[in-house]
């Protein structure tokens, strides 16, 4: 679910609506541990880096060591963060 959800989020970046692009950093930052704010272009590029190692993990395996936090976007809890 959290590999799945990183591409939205970040493309919710560039959102109109500030809350949108609050909750977007904030659950991306709950989700990686890492901390861009709302500067898409370095997301990305993170996320271009980490996708390639994230592949050759096996489905089922944390994604991030500190994934026993719940994942939140809008308010709204999707569980632990699992590939």
């Amino acid at each position: 679910m959290a590999r799945r959800s990183i591409r939205p989020l970040i493309d919710a970046l560039v959102n109109g609506d500030e809350k949108v692009r609050s909750c977007a950093v904030e659950a991306l930052v709950d989700i990686t541990g890492e901390d861009f704010g709302q500067d898409r272009g370095a997301w990305q590029a993170w996320w271009d880096t980490e996708k390639k190692q994230a592949d050759k993990k096996p489905r089922g395996t944390l994604l991030y060591p500190h994934g026993s936090n719940p994942m939140r976007f809008l308010e709204i809890s999707f569980g632990s963060v699992m590939l």
